[in-house]
């Protein structure tokens, strides 16, 4: 069997809640398999990537953080960012290295207990 490896995505818009965000890396962070995890952002604070990780403090070394500006200007409405990460999904799909796909909104946590449940539903599907 392949090792388990998944690619997440999710978007961040409300500098407010990025305690929430913080709440969503650090579970997905505990997961037991590796894991790529990308934040869309259209916020504007210089080195957010910087400030989101003093943020978090430590977190799992199997985890990778990635953080993406997208801009407005970009899309049709400023609503469409939660639709950016189709190409980045699809793009971690055609690599091939991953076995798990997710999209997640910024306030969503996803915990072991969740990825064991999902490994389970997929031999019923």
């Amino acid at each position: 069997m392949t090792t388990p490896r998944l690619y997440g995505v999710t978007a961040h818009v409300d500098e407010k809640k990025v305690h929430y965000l913080c709440e969503v890396i650090r579970s997905i962070s505990k997961l037991p398999i590796e894991t790529d995890f990308v934040i869309l952002t259209n916020l504007e604070v210089k080195n957010y990537s910087e400030f989101l990780m003093r943020r978090l403090g430590d977190i799992d070394s199997k985890c990778r953080i990635k953080v993406i500006n997208q801009d407005f200007d970009q899309l049709e409405s400023p609503w469409l960012i939660t639709w950016a990460h189709k190409e980045f999904i699809k793009d971690a799909y055609e690599s091939k290295r991953y076995t798990h796909y997710m999209y997640l909104e910024d306030d969503m946590r996803f915990s072991t207990e969740n990825l064991i449940c999902w490994f389970k539903g997929r031999e019923l599907l």
